[in-house]
Parts: structure tokens; C-alpha cells; sequence
């Protein structure tokens, strides 16, 4: 059913709210799922997240507030107590817009959280704020190192967002060759997974997405997306002080280094250099019509050409108490 993306967001954040999610983490976790669907990143979204986020709110962990640990002015440690990783990414991100304006660099670490969803919604909302945002996570393991047959890294995501106009220059990417999201879509859809992408539970190569569940995914570009998985675990992991290696859905980690535009130079000056670079990243020859992109902007063009209307389950909508608007 087409929907309307703020009916949505009201109607999902008063669901929460009545399972005693305080309002403002509430309206955060669903714009942050409903953001997912309309960018085409469904792995995240309502289809695949609500239900999760309404099962953690019952069960009390919805409820819970990071606590500040050590609050340096400039760098921020918080403890999410294993609570609702969608909101506290997105507290977290604010408290760095909020210390990298004030202090021109900035970071805050967020330990023993959970899922906190897109990293690129997080530093999309950065740099749509002036901060050149850079962020790591990990969680528990389900991705193995080159030249292994086991879990032992996250998906372990990496994101940065540069402030631009119109829209943020946002890369956002998994470590792992099929993001866990992927795998619960495919599984969903019934359809296969790529070659070379995940292991069954005996190590051996599946493009079963059910299978591939119980054994472990690849990691993208073989040894150098290990050794970037390996970074990222070690930044995620131990330097937040979360669980190196969590367990379950808890004890994960997520690193947030911001930089206020203007920390090395006048903002006018960054303004300029930015627009440079991406009219020379567009103006390079492109193999074919539209093959040249500024990372990110599928996502954005995708936002507009939806014009504020999102494509959601006819369950969740009635659920929802929505009615369908025309697209």
C-alpha cells in the first residue's frame, strides 16, 4: 500500500509511544526506518525493522536512555545499556553536531548498544548540519575474515557525510560482500543469493539466504575488505569500549568522529572546493548516459521521485490504522 512517509512516521511513533517508547526516541527510530524505505534501502526499513522495534520496546529495552560515562566537552562516551540502538544512534549524532560545532572536532562513542540502522541516515543528519561526519559500528559476528570459514567479524559498516548542496556527498557501505538486511530480504523473498558471497554452516559456498543465516557471509573484496572489516571491528569495538566480539543483538559498538566544515579553513573556502570536486567527479567521461553518480545520490534522487510517498506491507498499514493515498 502507498502510503504517505509523515502519516507513517506519526502513526509508527504513536505505536511506540504506547509500548512506553518516550516520544522523541520514537518519532526518531520510525523516521529512520521510513528514511530507509523511501531511499530504497528496504534491508532497514519498516518492512524488516518494525516488528523488531516494536518486540524491544514490549520488551522494556525501548525504554532505556543512553548514560553519559565521560564527557570531555569535545569527546562524549555513552552507554546505551542495550537499549534501542535506532534512537541512540541518532542521540549520539546529535550530541556530535552539538560538540564539533562548539569545539571544531568532535566525537562521541556510544557502547553496548544495538542495531542502529543505516550508518548513512546518521551521517546524512551530520552533514546536513555543517559536520563532516565519519562513523563505524560493528555487532555480533556473522561475516569471516578472508580465507575463513566462520563468523567472526560484523557486517561492519562504514559512513561518511560531506556537506554539500543540494544534498550531503554520503558514502555509506557494509564490509560484508550481502549486508545481513540483504540476506532477511532475500530469505523474505525467497530468491537466491550471488555467487561467492556467503558460506553454509559447514563452510562450504550457499546462495541459500537461509542457510547462509546459520553459516557466515563473505567479506567484500576479499583481503582488503577484511582488512577494513578488521579496522572498523577494532575502532567499533574497542576503542567505544563496547564488546570486541558481541553476542546476540547487544554489546555493540558505534563511533562517531565529526568535523565542523570550517575546522581547517573558512567555510566559504570548503563550500567551493566541494562544488569543484563534484563538478569535476560529474564532468569525467562516463562509459555510458548516467554511469557517473556523486555516492549517495541514488538515494536522494530516489527521495524525490517518491515525493514524499513510501510503499509499505497492507498489514503494517491497517496495523498502522493508515489508508492508501494515490502515487
Amino acid at each position: 500500500m502507498n502510503v504517505s512517509f509523515e502519516d507513517v512516521v506519526e502513526a509508527g511513533a504513536r505505536c511506540l509511544q504506547q509500548e512506553g517508547v518516550e516520544s522523541s526516541t520514537a518519532e526518531a527510530v520510525v523516521r529512520h526506518m521510513a528514511t530507509a524505505d523511501l531511499w530504497g534501502r528496504h534491508s532497514h526499513g519498516l518492512t524488516t525493522r518494525f516488528a523488531a522495534a516494536v518486540a524491544s520496546a514490549r520488551s522494556g529495552a525501548g525504554r532505556r536512555r543512553p548514560r553519559v560515562i565521560d564527557d570531555a566537552g569535545a569527546r562524549l562516551v555513552l552507554d546505551d545499556t542495550n537499549g534501542f540502538g535506532y534512537g541512540a544512534g541518532v542521540m549520539a549524532t546529535d550530541h556530535l553536531i552539538e560538540r564539533a560545532g562548539d569545539h571544531s572536532l568532535a566525537s562521541v562513542a556510544l557502547r553496548n548498544t544495538s542495531h542502529t540502522g543505516m550508518l548513512g541516515f546518521l551521517a546524512d543528519r551530520g552533514a546536513r548540519a555543517g559536520i563532516v561526519t565519519l562513523g563505524f559500528t560493528h555487532c555480533r559476528p556473522m561475516v569471516t575474515p578472508p580465507g575463513g570459514k566462520a563468523a567472526l567479524f560484523g557486517s561492519n559498516p562504514i559512513a561518511f557525510g560531506f556537506p554539500a548542496e543540494p544534498d550531503p556527498i554520503l558514502v555509506d557501505l557494509s564490509t560484508a560482500a550481502v549486508t545481513y538486511g540483504a540476506l532477511l530480504v532475500h530469505r523474505q523473498d525467497g530468491t537466491t543469493l550471488p555467487d561467492g558471497v556467503a558460506l553454509d554452516e559447514d563452510g562450504n559456498p550457499t546462495t541459500d539466504a537461509e542457510a547462509a543465516m546459520s553459516g557466515a557471509m563473505m567479506p567484500f573484496g576479499g583481503h582488503r575488505g577484511g582488512a577494513l572489516a578488521a579496522a572498523i571491528q577494532l575502532m567499533a569495538g574497542v576503542m567505544t569500549g563496547a564488546h570486541v566480539f558481541p553476542k546476540g543483538n547487544e554489546g555493540y559498538g558505534l563511533l562517531l568522529i565529526g568535523l565542523r566544515r570550517d575546522a581547517f579553513g573558512a567555510a566559504d573556502d570548503y563550500d567551493r572546493a566541494v562544488a569543484e570536486f563534484a563538478h569535476g567527479y560529474l564532468a569525467t567521461p562516463a562509459v555510458q548516459v548516467d554511469d557517473l553518480r556523486l555516492p549517495g545520490s541514488m538515494r536522494y534522487r530516489q527521495a524525490r521521485d517518491a515525493a514524499g510517498i513510501i510503499e509499505i506491507p497492507d498489514e503494517l498499514a491497517i496495523d498502522l490504522g493508515l489508508r492508501g493515498v494515490s502515487s
